[in-house]
């Protein structure tokens, strides 16, 4: 199992790498986890440089849920059996970042 893990945390950096212009702060960080509602998984979180945020996140979070999406294609393809959750480490971001003053 821990072939298929280093296997899938490879192949998910080179695509991360691949997208971003400073693939060398690229980091990857798995943690197992268990919960009562989603059982066990395995947690993906993936750091970029914060230059290269807007490019792994995409516009609406189309880049992130292609990741994902990605990630969960080759997990299928090496026979990794466990879920997974990916998510790009990024600042939060108000939901109205914009002042209007009256």
């Amino acid at each position: 199992m821990t072939d298929k893990l280093e296997q899938l945390k490879e192949a998910v950096l080179t695509l991360v790498k691949s997208i971003t212009k400073n693939p060398d702060k690229v980091s990857l960080h798995t943690e197992n986890q268990t919960s009562e509602e989603k059982g066990d998984f395995l947690q993906i979180n993936i750091k970029v440089a914060t230059e290269d945020i807007p490019v792994c996140i995409g516009a609406g979070g189309t880049t992130a849920e292609s990741i994902r999406r990605l990630t969960c294609l080759m997990a299928r393809q090496l026979d990794y059996d466990k879920r997974l959750f990916v998510r790009v480490d990024a600042p939060q971001m108000p939901k109205n970042h914009y002042e209007f003053k009256q």
